[in-house]
Parts: C-alpha cells; structure tokens; sequence
C-alpha cells in the first residue's frame, strides 16, 4: 500500500504493520495496568476512568491530526512513526510518574476544593501516552481512511452479518 506524503508516496511495508500491532499491544497493556492500579490505589470506580482517558487521548490525536496537516501529508512517515513510539514509551513513564506524585485524594472531594484543582490535571497525564499511540496508529492509517484501511471494510462487514442476523431472527 502506499500512502501520499506532499510530492512523494511512501510504500507502507511489513514493519509497519507488525509497528501497528505492537503500538496497539502496548497500548492495551498500558490501558490494562492503568486500570488495576487506579482500581488499588483509588476507588475501584477511578478504573474505569482509563476507558474514558484513552478514548480522550484518541480523540485528541485526531484532532491534531486532522489540523496539523504538515504532520500528516509532508513529514517523512518512518523518522515520525519512530520518534512517537519512543515518545510513547517516554510518556508513557512520566504520567505514570506524575500519576504518582498529583496530590488527589478522593476522600477529600466532600471536604476540600482543593481535589477539584488536581482531578483534570490528573486525567490529562493519564491521557497523554493514549494521545502519541494514537497519533502514531492515525499516521498509518493515511489521509481519509487510505492507508491501513482494514478498520472500514471491518466495520462493513460486520455491519452485514449484522443486518443479515437481524433479518433471520426478526425482532427479538
């Protein structure tokens, strides 16, 4: 496959795809982690909080990707894929670090305003390293969906064995 990039295409290879995979398995572990340790640290409520967060990272992500056009269709594909998993990995300890070191106490949400403060900060540290895997994975997916384009024509499928299962069974 190849993907446009300002005057040049760039052929998406074999070690892109196994990037994506590994991207997108470190991202589910960390997703995994974050969620037992929010889970034992705070509320067992804070673990469903990284649901959230990673899908505000995703989110963002495209955001910046949809209006960082440079980004997008000029820089060279391999230098910027390498430099955000690495960023990735770096982020990825420093929010937990930060995590660590955020004074938010949930016991003194009732008590103090003070946890009000810290609660955005906290949620945004926690969505930093969803926002570089996210980057990285809507790099290779190309300008409007081109590229790795698998995530549509899944999404078309199970959308027909969708509308065929529901014709079979009829309201249920």
């Amino acid at each position: 496959m190849t993907r446009a990039t300002g005057s040049q295409t760039t052929n998406i290879r074999w070690q892109h795809y196994a990037g994506i995979f590994l991207m997108s398995l470190a991202t589910l572990l960390l997703e995994l982690a974050l969620t037992r340790v929010l889970s034992v640290a705070n509320w067992y409520h804070f673990g469903f909080l990284v649901v959230s967060t990673a899908l505000l990272g995703f989110g963002a992500s495209g955001v910046t990707l949809t209006l960082w056009t440079r980004l997008r269709e000029e820089a060279p594909l391999d230098h910027v894929l390498a430099c955000l998993a690495l960023l990735f990995g770096f982020v990825s300890l420093a929010s937990f670090w930060l995590m660590q070191r955020i004074p938010f106490d949930p016991f003194w949400l009732l008590v103090d305003r003070r946890p009000f403060v810290y609660m955005p900060l906290y949620y945004m540290v926690l969505a930093a390293p969803f926002f570089c895997s996210g980057l990285a994975i809507s790099l290779l997916r190309g300008p409007a969906g081109r590229g790795l384009g698998m995530c549509g024509r899944v999404r078309r499928n199970a959308g027909f064995w969708r509308v065929r299962l529901y014709r079979r069974c009829g309201d249920v």
